[in-house]
């Protein structure tokens, strides 16, 4: 079972008919930056190959941070369920602030949404793991939250998809050998 680390990334592509940032095991080198402080946090869905989308967390934001002083990595985690999946499924993260009365999806400084996703996993299972989710604060002339870069890695880690191989044999292989005995000694 692939345990990854999965980074937040200044790059956009579609999949599964979603036109959004990327959430992959490399990061980029240009920094994008969302303008925010006060709460953040996450809600994660899985999406079908058709565009369907299931909310994997309960509605309310999870891996909630304070963005504010100091400068620095502000991190939480998120126990993730078990999850069945298609092969042809991707996994949709979406990034929210409280706005004081009520949680909002964030946006980039450029207005893009704050919204991340993966690659289609291949695999038919989201193993149960503690995420811990890091999230970049900085502070200059402007706050806010960073990504997609060495310096600023906001990213996911122990993001575990896909049960370990298990060989099952053909049964063309006992009808070919029916009296053989195979002893393997480990």
């Amino acid at each position: 079972m692939p345990t990854e680390t999965r980074y937040m990334r200044n790059a956009r592509s579609t999949v599964n008919g979603l036109y959004c940032f990327e959430l992959k095991a490399v990061n980029t080198t240009a920094m994008r930056t969302a303008l925010v402080s006060g709460l953040i946090g996450i809600r994660v869905w899985k999406r079908t190959s058709g565009g369907a989308e299931t909310e994997i967390t309960a509605g309310t934001p999870v891996a909630q941070v304070t963005m504010g002083a100091p400068v620095g990595y502000k991190t939480n985690t998120w126990n993730c369920p078990e999850t069945a999946l298609a092969e042809t499924d991707s996994i949709v993260v979406r990034a929210y602030y409280w706005t004081g009365s009520a949680w909002a999806l964030l946006r980039d400084a450029d207005g893009n949404d704050c919204v991340f996703q993966t690659e289609q996993l291949g695999t038919t299972i989201l193993n149960a793991s503690t995420w811990t989710i890091y999230y970049y604060y900085y502070e200059n002339s402007y706050w806010g939250w960073q990504w997609g870069s060495s310096t600023r890695a906001s990213r996911i880690e122990n993001f575990a998809y896909g049960a370990a191989a298990l060989y099952v044999p053909n049964r063309q292989v006992f009808k070919a050998f029916p009296s053989t005995m195979i002893h393997i000694n480990g």
